[in-house]
C-alpha cells in the first residue's frame, strides 16, 4: 500500500467518532490511534514485509475553509487523482468529504442539555467502564436525539473515466441465472464508472442534490453504485433506484443490524432495479464484463 486517503476530522468530530464507537462497542486501540495520530498509527501497524510507510492524505470537507493539521497532506474534495496505479487510461479516482453536521449537532445538543461537556466525555473515553450508568445514559441520549447511524464524515469516491467513454459493463452473478437479460425488464449494460457512497447520508432531497451537484461532471459515467451504509434505511434515497444504476449492497450475511433494510430492498424490487447483496459468502460475488462498445 502506497497511499492512504482519510476524511479530515475536526477535534469535535474525532471525539464524536470515538464516542459512537465506544457506545457501539466497536472502538479499538488502532481506531483511537488512527483518529488522534494517523501517521503514528500507520507506522505502528505497518507489516514487516512493507519497505516504506504509506503516504497519508486528508481529504478536506466540501465547501470548507478549515485548515489541515497534523502529519497528513491536505487535498481538496473533488481533486481527480490520476496518478494512482490503474490499468486503464483516462481513469481517475475522485474523493469527496461530505460533513454530516445535522445529526451530530443534535446529539451534542442533547448531551449538553443533559449536563455533559466535551471534557467530561473525553475523560469517559479514557477511564470509564462501558457498562457503567453514565454510558447507558449517554446511549439513551444518542438514541433519542440522533437515532440510526451517526457517521459525521464519510468519504464518497468516484472511480471511472475522467472523460466519458463508450465502455459499458455487464454484471454476472455466481450460481444464479443471468438477471441482466432484457426479459427481466432491466438494462443489460451500464456505464463503466462507479460511485462508492460509504456511509453518506443520502436520505433527504437536499443531501442527494448536494451529492449529485458536486459530481455533476461524472454522473453520466456512473453505472454502478455502492448503496450507502450497507443498505440502511437511514441513508438510502429512492433516487438510487431510478434505473440508471446497478446497485451493490455490501453487508454481512447475518449482521446484527439486519442490513439491508426491508424497505430498501422492497423499493428496489418494486422498481425492478438490478441489485446485488454482496456478503462474505463466495456465492454472492459479482463479476463484470467490460465491453468496448454497446
Amino acid at each position: 500500500m502506497e497511499k492512504i486517503y482519510l476524511p479530515f476530522l475536526t477535534e469535535e468530530e474525532i471525539l464524536l467518532t470515538r464516542l459512537i464507537a465506544h457506545l457501539e462497542n466497536t472502538e479499538s486501540t488502532f481506531l483511537a490511534d488512527l483518529l488522534e495520530d494517523p501517521l503514528q498509527a500507520v507506522e505502528q501497524y505497518t507489516l514487516p514485509v512493507d519497505t516504506t510507510t504509506p503516504e497519508l492524505f486528508s481529504v478536506m470537507p466540501v465547501a470548507s475553509n478549515l485548515r489541515n493539521r497534523g502529519n497528513t497532506t491536505a487535498i481538496p474534495s473533488g481533486k481527480a487523482l490520476a496518478d494512482l496505479k490503474t490499468s486503464r487510461k483516462n481513469w481517475v479516482y475522485v474523493p469527496y468529504n461530505f460533513q454530516n453536521t445535522r445529526r451530530s449537532k443534535a446529539f451534542f445538543r442533547g448531551l449538553k442539555k443533559n449536563g455533559y461537556d466535551k471534557k467530561t466525555l473525553q475523560s469517559y473515553l479514557e477511564t470509564s467502564d462501558i457498562f457503567s450508568y453514565d454510558w447507558n445514559d449517554i446511549r439513551k441520549i444518542y438514541q433519542t436525539y440522533a437515532p440510526g447511524s451517526l457517521n459525521s464524515n464519510s468519504l464518497v469516491v468516484y472511480s471511472g473515466p475522467q472523460i466519458p467513454d463508450v465502455k459499458m459493463v455487464r454484471p454476472y452473478h455466481f450460481f444464479l441465472p443471468d438477471l441482466t437479460s432484457p426479459q427481466s425488464g432491466r438494462r443489460n449494460a451500464y456505464p463503466d464508472g462507479c460511485l462508492f457512497l460509504g456511509d453518506y447520508d443520502a436520505r433527504t432531497e437536499d443531501s442527494w442534490k448536494e451529492l449529485t451537484d458536486y459530481l455533476s461532471d461524472y454522473m453520466p459515467s456512473v453505472g454502478t453504485v455502492q448503496v450507502p451504509h450497507h443498505g440502511s434505511k437511514h441513508n438510502y434515497n429512492e433516487a438510487l433506484s431510478c434505473g440508471q444504476f446497478l446497485l451493490i449492497i455490501s453487508a454481512g450475511y447475518q449482521n446484527k443490524y439486519r442490513h439491508p433494510h426491508a424497505k430498501v430492498l422492497k423499493d428496489m424490487l418494486m422498481k425492478k432495479v438490478l441489485h446485488f447483496w454482496v456478503t462474505e459468502q463466495v456465492g454472492s460475488m459479482v463479476q463484470f464484463q467490460i465491453d468496448e462498445e454497446v
